[in-house]
């Protein structure tokens, strides 16, 4: 149970925040990526935007890591730790707590 998805703005386990952290990683690299197919797409159809898909590939490529950065920060802020965690994953797992 500790693997499914948590609420809007619930928290985390640990397990669930390193979870996290691969998918946003992902996305984030996905994301560039599919700008820069983009780009080449369109200097390939028209070549007279050529520099301004270089600019649009070369910016949202440098926000890219102020992105990974503010969606890290999020799931770190929302991880549980400690005893309240073993707890949690007990009772998402059904077994009472003592």
């Amino acid at each position: 149970m500790a693997q499914e998805m948590s609420s809007r703005g619930g928290r985390l386990t640990p397990e669930q925040a390193r979870e996290g952290h691969r998918w946003i990683r992902l996305t984030v690299l996905a994301a560039v990526l599919q700008v820069w197919m983009m780009a080449t797409v369109v200097a390939l159809l028209a070549p007279h935007l050529l520099a301004l898909s270089l600019v649009l590939g070369a910016a949202y490529s440098l926000a890219a890591p102020l992105l990974l950065r503010y969606l890290n920060r999020d799931v770190e802020r929302r991880v549980i730790a400690g005893p309240a965690t073993e707890a949690l994953v007990r009772f998402a797992n059904g077994a009472p707590l003592s």
